[in-house]
């Protein structure tokens, strides 16, 4: 007697620790499942992981996951990996959830077991996805609801080709992990709504970069879209310099020829001189007409914004000749263009109204870029005394005189251009050609004083 309660012992024993070495087994492939599953970001990785790992707690030839949509009327399939040689529920295939079986199973938060698909097809003619699921060649399946914070978000179907396949066990199996696994999927469906929302949101912003680009410079497009207070009326004080261009007697070119020749004309050099100045980092704060407003140090700030802009101007005069090649080989008249540049203290900034507002540039020293300019005849460069000082070194001069500018109390001084030789060589002239430069200059009546009243 006493032998066989010493063997039912036994028995009870080693049931009880194949017990537990069972139930030790489950959780360190729960375990491992969790940890693979949650290293997956986006909600393929993750999905990927769950399909690699999950066959150690539950069998399946066919996993996929469907979302329910946020009026929580539809489920629709998001994801599916299957041995079938067809896939008959394709990606985007959705379901009213009214009326449905998969209802109750959100209701009841419950995994639904299905052993004989065929069977069940059979009992509900009307069931489109269980008659496609048996067209795959599937024969039974558990279905699992996933519910993220209290909060039903879709399910995750196994399916097997054979028949009575499924288990209460495999029902405990999943719901021991359910909640987790709910969170990692939603994790992985949030990362990649957000992800797309920020791809969105970039495309929108590049498509609204380049209209912005059409209007104004790309420096001050990416100005106001990065910061929204950059938005907001106002402006700062800042010494910048200006690059001022015109063309010499483009109004009584434009009244001889035709508007569709002049508008090209204009555009193609309005383009040639854009590439020019978009290189040296400028900024086009306006076009008015034929006549261009370049800001070098803002909204950019720049330590070398005065050599910046006189190197401009001497590439922008180079430019020219690529113009008038142009222009000849379509019967257009050549261009002549005279440049100014200054440098001097300005409020830059939002100016306008909350409905209509740009990016500008106020005060005395824009006023003076202006009549400089107006004194620079075709193909020539003329800087202030403030620009001169502020690029230093490097400059090859041509003449310098005084012009008499409205406004002024007193002379301006300024200084032709010709070169300038930092941090590498751009001329207008050979240096070895300079005298014979000025000379010109002085047969032509240049004297190195000229008043001009700009009108």
């Amino acid at each position: 007697m006493q032998d066989t309660d010493d063997q039912r012992s036994g028995c009870a024993e080693g049931e009880l620790g194949e017990s537990f070495e069972t139930r030790f087994r489950e959780l360190v492939s729960f375990g491992e499942l969790i940890e693979h599953a949650n290293s997956g970001l986006r909600l393929d990785e993750v999905l990927e992981n769950l399909h690699a790992s999950f066959r150690r707690i539950i069998p399946y030839d066919r996993m996929s996951v469907a979302f329910i949509t946020p009026n929580r009327e539809r489920a629709v399939s998001r994801w599916t990996r299957s041995t079938a040689s067809e896939i008959r529920i394709p990606v985007g295939y959705s379901a009213p959830l009214a009326g449905s079986s998969l209802a109750p199973i959100i209701e009841t938060g419950e995994p639904r077991i299905l052993n004989d698909l065929r069977a069940y097809a059979a009992d509900h003619p009307d069931s489109d996805s269980t008659r496609r699921i048996v067209e795959e060649g599937m024969g039974s399946s558990l279905t699992c609801p996933l519910i993220a914070n209290g909060t039903p978000v879709g399910f995750l179907f196994f399916t097997s080709t054979g028949r009575d396949t499924y288990r209460d066990a495999d029902k405990r199996a999943f719901m021991r992990i359910a909640t987790q696994l709910s969170l990692i999927i939603e994790k992985g469906r949030l990362y990649e709504q957000l992800s797309e929302r920020t791809v969105d949101l970039e495309k929108r912003n590049e498509y609204v970069r380049a209209v912005l680009a059409r209007y104004v410079s790309d420096d001050i497009a990416a100005n106001l879209l990065s910061l929204p207070e950059n938005l907001e009326m106002g402006g700062e004080r800042r010494r910048i310099t200006m690059l001022m261009s015109d063309l010499r007697d483009f109004s009584s070119i434009a009244e001889s020829h035709e508007p569709e020749l002049v508008i090209a004309m204009l555009n193609h050099y309005l383009g040639e001189m854009t590439e020019v100045i978009v290189e040296y980092g400028g900024t086009i704060n306006e076009f008015i007409g034929d006549c261009i407003l370049v800001l070098f140090g803002a909204p950019v700030s720049r330590s070398d914004h005065a050599r910046r802009a006189v190197r401009c101007s001497i590439s922008m005069q180079i430019r020219m000749a690529e113009v008038n090649r142009y222009n000849r080989a379509h019967g257009l008249p050549a261009l002549a263009m005279g440049i100014a540049v200054h440098t001097g203290h300005t409020i830059v900034g939002n100016i306008g109204s909350p409905r209509r507002s740009k990016y500008g540039v106020v005060g005395t020293a824009v006023n003076l870029t202006s009549r400089i300019e107006s004194a620079a005849t075709g193909g020539q460069i003329l800087v202030s005394d403030e620009t001169r000082r502020s690029v230093r070194s490097g400059l090859l001069h041509g003449e310098a005189f005084e012009i008499e500018a409205v406004g002024y109390d007193r002379p301006v001084r300024v200084t032709e251009i010709l070169g300038c030789d930092r941090p590498e060589p751009i001329r207008l002239v050979d240096p070895a050609q300079l005298p014979s430069v000025r000379r010109q200059l002085a047969r032509c009546g240049a004297p190195k004083a000229r008043r001009i009243v700009p009108q």
